[in-house]
């Protein structure tokens, strides 16, 4: 619901109240964003909170609001409009530089970080917008699909047939305009939407061109928002390839925190998603802000503390090599950014997240549809392969219940290394033993659907597209040019460009029956120049546009096709992928240890339904790391579950491992992949996950053990989100320890402790022992929440006995947890 009232605006969602208020009839100050709050007593009839009651008037809002009595010695004062001697005071005594502000203009005395940076033809880049007016209506924000970009609810009209009722989302638009004459047709607006049902707002702003100038954007945030008090933290989610979004959190001391992109992409460097949140702030409690942008480009994320104890947020595009023109009867749109409160810490934001990036961002198609276990050749052939292998590849998988067989890298041109075809997406029949047609039919005949990887937006300078169009490869002429794993990128910004792309890529989808596509992207971005019409400062910026030309006409022709996005693994792990492929591969790095830390960092801001898990072989290919396969398995199964090795290699008793895995991942992939998120701990080595439905009615929760520790004392298993009263079954799944984990402690085991089918009865020569602890209890939800089960001994060094939990380094067990009354 949004309210405006005597100059006062109050959006209200489920569980927030976001209030603001006209200052001097033309500044609009943050007066309050946090947990929802009531002004009156007062309820309807019904019980039910009046519209009067959570919306904020003039008496709160001057109780809201902040005052300033006397000014400050070298305080630059603000202008305004006084209406009486007293207001005229009040209006000598604001300073735009100590208040919590919506918007602020440059050379007004605001020193802070500023939301907009706009420069005429003379190069001024001073700007008096000033609040005009407001406009509000229902739904989404009107001039959407003008912006070129994703945006929040884009399927909207579709979701409208699932419901019963139109979702709650109200729009807001607040109307600034320039004082002087000459400036008038120069407009602003600040644009709220508001999902009540999820407790996120979003944000966008607008410059509009109604003069005879041409104004060139240099800088522009989708949002700009103030806090009153410095007592927070900053938690970013960085990295690099192979180690995507690991959580960091800064505590704020006065000064400027910048984090973001410049490499054409959102990056692994440093994802858009951040949270702000109180110091006292843990998973489960404390006052918690996110903030998000749909956005696949350059991006800036900056947080300043100021010498008067407030913070300022802004995100948007970043603005280095950024310039875009605005001409006469134009407009510029922002990227859309997303904020979200929680007053349950950082849990209860990330719940606020998931559950809007699953009910209006992913491709409503996919919303609920559960994805596929899938097999894909690359870390099992890489370029080395044939008909007979991909054949032999998928007889194993669909033994084993696999169901989606995917072709990665290395099956068009002349594609057997990384040097060469890149744009010729041409079938190999030879490499292939026909055609692609063919290939698929005998793939399918074995009960596999069948996917395919494409890298769209790159060109091989030894390649048919190359030779016949040098031009489109993007790079500056008469320069040398920097070449990523030997590819240049694709000028998506020339229509041509896009129009063959999506001609070609049609041909190949039509081609066969494709039921998935793994779009990568396996270089950043340098050399930012068109040989078309884009000028240098919008590059970057029209590349993006251009990206989401090509998505939306490939999605909206095919689909059925599930798409998953891929950059050199989570180079480009954003909403606006996420807005046309419903999942994305988390990274490359497929070694469990270092997947813990990425899909613990990536669960912050999105939920597991898009995040691409794969069991993978051992030693890991990336770190050379050797973990047992149940851990590679239970870690993958926090995402969308997918194996990456060569099945055909396997021995018999892997063969067994991996079958039971699917069949457990398959009697419990509804809730795996749609229930809800929890991290439960996080300390000294050992981490706890949870996933649990609506109901409160099963759960699973992954317990992992970085570091085996000798003689320490025992585990304690705990739960959260669950039902306190309710009596749940907690049960081991059943566990395949590797022998080797025993060595020649076997010889020193009682015989007393081997069992027929137990652990140790396991041949000394196999693999694995088919058999490991179990465990199984009984007990309340008030007890897994509060106090946790003390769970079996692990080995400590000694007496490796029928009870104990073999638990070496980076090795982990799952927990199904089910009410029983």
């Amino acid at each position: 619901m949004i309210t405006a009232k005597d100059g006062i605006f109050t959006i209200t969602t489920k569980n927030t109240t976001y209030a603001m208020g006209v200052r001097d009839s033309k500044y609009v100050e943050n007066l309050h964003y946090g947990r929802r709050i009531t002004h009156s007593y007062e309820r309807s009839q019904s019980g039910v909170m009046s519209v009067e009651s959570i919306c904020v008037d003039k008496v709160a809002a001057f109780a809201l609001s902040e005052k300033f009595n006397n000014p400050y010695g070298n305080a630059i004062q603000a202008t305004g409009i006084a209406k009486d001697k007293k207001s005229e005071t009040a209006a000598r005594n604001l300073t735009l530089d100590n208040i919590c502000l919506e918007f602020s203009n440059a050379g007004t005395g605001d020193y802070r970080s500023l939301p907009l940076e706009i420069e005429d033809e003379s190069g001024l880049i001073s700007t008096r917008f000033y609040y005009t007016d407001c406009v509000m209506y229902e739904g989404l924000y009107r001039d959407s699909l003008k912006t070129g970009m994703p945006y929040a609810g884009k399927d909207l009209e579709f979701v409208q047939y699932e419901r019963k009722e139109s979702p709650d989302i109200h729009t807001l638009e607040l109307i600034f305009e320039n004082d002087a004459e000459e400036l008038r047709g120069l407009k602003l607006k600040l644009v709220y939407t508001a999902f009540a049902d999820c407790d996120v707002i979003t944000r966008r702003t607008v410059i509009i061109n109604d003069t005879n100038v041409t104004y060139t954007v240099r800088n522009i945030s989708s949002m700009m928002l103030d806090f009153f008090g410095n007592d927070y933290v900053l938690k970013t989610f960085d990295g690099a390839w192979t180690r995507e979004r690991h959580a960091h959190t800064k505590e704020l001391v006065s000064g400027i925190y910048e984090t973001g992109s410049f490499n054409g992409t959102s990056s692994s460097a440093h994802n858009p998603f951040i949270m702000l949140a109180k110091e006292d702030t843990v998973e489960k409690s404390g006052d918690c802000y996110a903030f998000n942008l749909i956005y696949s480009g350059n991006h800036r994320e900056r947080v300043e503390v100021t010498e008067f104890g407030k913070v300022r947020m802004l995100t948007g595009i970043n603005p280095h090599g950024f310039a875009y023109k605005v001409k006469k009867g134009e407009a510029f749109y922002s990227p859309e950014a997303v904020l979200t409160y929680s007053p349950h810490g950082y849990n209860g934001a990330s719940h606020n997240m998931h559950k809007f990036v699953t009910d209006y961002i992913v491709p409503v198609k996919f919303k609920n549809r559960l994805r596929p276990i899938l097999i894909n050749n690359w870390e099992a052939t890489y370029f080395d392969f044939n008909r007979r292998k991909l054949l032999s590849l998928a007889d194993d998988a669909a033994k084993l219940g696999i169901e989606l067989f995917v072709l990665d890298d290395g099956w068009f041109g002349t594609r057997n290394d990384d040097t060469t075809s890149l744009g010729d997406w041409t079938v190999n029949e030879k490499k292939l033993g026909g055609s692609l047609e063919s290939l698929v039919n005998d793939i399918k005949a074995k009960g596999l659907k069948f996917g395919i990887w494409v890298e769209p937006e790159m060109i091989s300078e030894k390649s048919r597209l190359y030779k016949a169009h040098p031009d489109w490869a993007v790079r500056v002429p008469g320069m040398e040019s920097y070449l990523g794993r030997n590819q240049f990128i694709l000028d998506y910004t020339r229509p041509d460009v896009r129009d063959y792309i999506v001609g070609i890529l049609s041909n190949l989808f039509n081609s066969a029956d494709i039921s998935y596509v793994k779009w990568d992207m396996n270089r950043p971005i340098t050399d930012a120049y068109s040989s078309g019409d884009t000028y240098p400062g919008a590059f970057y910026h029209d590349y993006v546009l251009g990206l989401y030309d090509v998505l939306l006409r490939l999605t909206k022709a095919f689909p059925d096709i599930l798409f998953e996005g891929c950059s050199a693994g989570g180079n480009r792990f954003d909403l606006g992928i996420l807005s046309y492929m419903p999942q994305i591969w988390t990274s490359d790095d497929t070694d469990a240890s270092e997947r813990m830390a990425i899909q613990e960092g990536t669960s912050y801001g999105y939920p597991t339904s898009t995040m691409g898990a794969h069991v993978s072989a051992s030693p890991n290919h990336q770190t050379l790391r050797e973990t047992g396969l149940d851990t590679r398995f239970n870690v993958a199964a926090m995402g969308v579950l997918g194996y990456e090795l060569d099945l055909t290699q396997l021995s018999h008793m892997e063969r067994r491992i991996i079958g039971a895995q699917v069949k457990f991942y398959k009697e419990h992939r509804q809730l795996l992949q749609t229930g809800n998120f929890d991290r439960v701990m996080n300390k000294d080595g050992m981490v706890i996950w949870q996933i649990t439905d609506d109901k409160k009615d099963h759960a699973i929760a992954l317990l992992y053990r970085e570091r085996s520790e000798p003689n320490k004392s025992g585990d304690v298993l705990k739960a959260t989100g669950l039902d306190e009263d309710g009596i749940y079954k907690v049960t081991v799944r059943e566990c395949k320890v590797p022998i080797k984990s025993f060595g020649n402690l076997i010889n020193m085991v009682s015989p007393v402790h081997i069992k027929e089918d137990g652990v140790m009865q396991a041949i000394i020569g196999k693999a694995y022992a088919m058999d490991s602890e179990k465990e199984e209890y009984i007990v309340s939800g008030g007890l897994l929440m509060y106090a946790g089960i003390k769970l079996n001994m692990r080995f400590i060094g000694t007496g490796l006995g029928e009870g104990s939990r073999v638990m070496g380094d980076h090795s982990s067990r799952l927990y199904t947890i089910d009410r029983v009354k």
